[in-house]
């Protein structure tokens, strides 16, 4: 997919899903893959809090000087949600 939004010279940003931890990279080497590309905004985990995806964009007016609203990305992890087995959830931190 990477590929095609290269190709059209188009920016992105990502958080991760449920399976992303079943595969061969972990969360978080997912979203330095994801980073190493150049038309990629996602951004590392803004602070340190649970999971690996957590962090948000401004979006900017047309002049690029005041923020108008923010994508909030939230990594809802993918085990277990505050001691109960099932997918997990965003975090209290």
């Amino acid at each position: 997919m990477a590929d095609v939004l290269i190709k059209h010279q188009t920016y992105w940003a990502t958080t991760a899903g449920n399976h992303d931890s079943e595969g061969d990279l972990t969360r978080e080497e997912v979203s330095e893959l994801d980073r190493s590309f150049n038309y990629s905004l996602t951004q590392p985990n803004a602070a340190n809090i649970s999971h690996a995806f957590n962090y948000f964009l401004p979006v900017y007016d047309q002049s690029g000087t005041e923020v108008q609203f923010r994508l909030w990305f939230l990594d809802t992890g993918h085990e277990e949600c505050l001691n109960v087995k099932r997918w997990g959830c965003v975090m209290p931190d």
